[in-house]
């Protein structure tokens, strides 16, 4: 099953991102859940990138299902399932409360570790492969998506791994859009 969405009908996509359209480039906003609008979105990851002589401001989109939690930076996981906090603990996260019956229920703690270490950086490198890739930001900061699925939390339902089939390419599933909202 493909984890990589085709994004390049939509009306706000761009192009297929590439190191020359994203190198030397500013992060100047983020968001984690790109893609479409309130709830059952597809959380896609998205970077606000600055504007140059050549380019307005655009988005740098993996448009991944929850691609958060296929991203690591600096080997840290971004996001993951709250039952696997013990595991690791993400740069971004909600711990909840819960009922007796182990539903989630109100926010207790929220935080993200991420955005200070990104914001108002650049970009000096970004190199995508096929089953790989990595954005290497000023000061070593690496974010990436490896070819080893260990890498990455397992699908909290399922307990598998979050692996790319077969067919999945993700020199396709990052994009530059003019907005966040992709209606796919």
């Amino acid at each position: 099953m493909n984890k990589i969405i085709n994004a390049s009908h939509s009306k706000d996509f761009i192009t297929y991102a590439n190191s020359a359209l994203v190198n030397n480039r500013y992060i100047v906003d983020i968001t984690y859940y790109a893609g479409s609008y309130g709830m059952g979105g597809y959380g896609f990851f998205g970077l606000r990138l600055s504007e140059t002589k050549e380019r307005k401001q655009e988005w740098l989109v993996c448009t991944i299902f929850s691609a958060n939690d296929w991203l690591t930076v600096n080997g840290r996981w971004l996001s993951c399932h709250p039952t696997q906090y013990s595991q690791q603990k993400p740069l971004t996260g909600t711990i909840y409360s819960q009922d007796k019956e182990g539903r989630y229920l109100s926010p207790l703690e929220t935080w993200d570790d991420f955005q200070p270490l990104i914001l108002d950086k650049k970009i000096n490198d970004f190199d995508c492969k096929k089953n790989s890739c990595q954005i290497i930001i000023e000061e070593n900061i690496i974010i990436a998506i490896t070819a080893d699925s260990s890498s990455r939390p397992w699908f909290y339902g399922t307990k598998k791994p979050r692996e790319l089939g077969k067919d999945d390419d993700l020199r396709r599933g990052w994009i530059l859009a003019r907005n966040i909202n992709l209606f796919l």
